[in-house]
């Protein structure tokens, strides 16, 4: 089976507790109806607890997804897509999933990002590069050095690694490639 890495993108989400606690919702003093989170209505329900939090679920509110409506339990984090769509989020998933895109990196993913920097600066002089490659692996290895470790976000410097890391596995196969006689 293949394996696939979730590419590192930066999203916008809010953390829900009640109605119009989204920037969407324009509720006032928590009457009305939110235009993304709505009330949760179960036609002949009067009461009762959820499933999933176990909160009362007049509490609760209502999310029209992509693959269709989703109830929204207090603390759920509501994601905004990369299409621009709405849909809710566990807060367990949400904070293995996603890190502050605007934090300082954590000491231990600086020390990883730099190992690896300094990994991929090592098999740049074993190898013979293409000019460009080669300049955009210095220039990163450069911009790290020179910065006060905040002016790239961790996201930034992942997806620089993860660029260069796919470039050098290409030049690799290439390489292979070429110098098959057959």
């Amino acid at each position: 089976m293949n394996k696939f890495r979730k590419k590192p993108v930066v999203i916008e989400a809010t953390q829900w507790r009640m109605n119009g606690d989204h920037p969407e919702d324009s509720v006032i003093d928590g009457l009305g109806e939110g235009a993304v989170v709505r009330y949760y209505r179960v036609p002949g329900a009067k009461g009762g607890k959820c499933a999933k939090c176990s909160a009362p679920l007049p509490r609760h509110g209502w999310i029209d997804t992509l693959e269709g409506g989703h109830i929204v339990c207090p603390n759920d984090w509501i994601i905004t897509g990369v299409q621009g769509e709405h849909y809710p989020c566990k807060p367990d998933i949400f904070e293995a999933t996603y890190e502050n895109a605007e934090a300082p990196m954590r000491q231990s993913e600086q020390v990883r990002l730099r190992t690896e920097i300094a990994q991929l600066n090592a098999t740049l002089h074993q190898l013979r590069f293409a000019l460009p490659l080669k300049k955009a692996a210095e220039e990163l290895i450069e911009q790290w050095h020179d910065s006060d470790d905040s002016c790239i976000t961790s996201r930034q410097l992942v997806a620089k690694v993860a660029n260069l890391k796919e470039a050098l596995d290409n030049k690799k196969r290439y390489e292979a490639v070429s110098d098959d006689p057959t």
